[in-house]
């Protein structure tokens, strides 16, 4: 299809139509779609890489992927900091400690984490 469109003199074909090599003034307006562009530059479609992606082993106690079944100690795995009040809250609750909706996201860690984070 792009094998017809004729060249114009000092144009560029964009997907505007043709416009001037220096000026960037639309010498002739057309619909020029991407895969138009591709065969008159002479561009290639690339198919994309396959994505390789290795899932986590489930947990042998539990079987979940994600395992949240362990209690939180010293060297915990999770980022207790980064994670909502909401969050720590549910956390807590999982955990089987008891916690105030009111209290303070820095007290909630401290129960968590039972006085490890200072």
């Amino acid at each position: 299809m792009a094998s017809r469109i004729k060249p114009v003199k000092n144009g560029i074909l964009t997907s505007r139509g043709w416009v001037h090599e220096r000026t960037g003034e639309v010498l002739k307006a057309m619909k020029v779609t991407p895969e138009m562009l591709d065969e008159y530059y002479g561009v290639t479609p690339s198919s994309p890489e396959p994505m390789h992606v290795s899932l986590p082993e489930s947990c042998p106690d539990c079987g979940c992927l994600v395992c949240e079944c362990e209690t939180l100690t010293e060297d915990s795995p999770m980022d207790l900091s980064k994670m909502t009040k909401k969050e720590l809250s549910a956390l807590a609750e999982d955990q089987g400690i008891e916690v105030d909706t009111k209290e303070t996201k820095k007290s909630l860690l401290s129960k968590l984490t039972g006085g490890f984070l200072n």
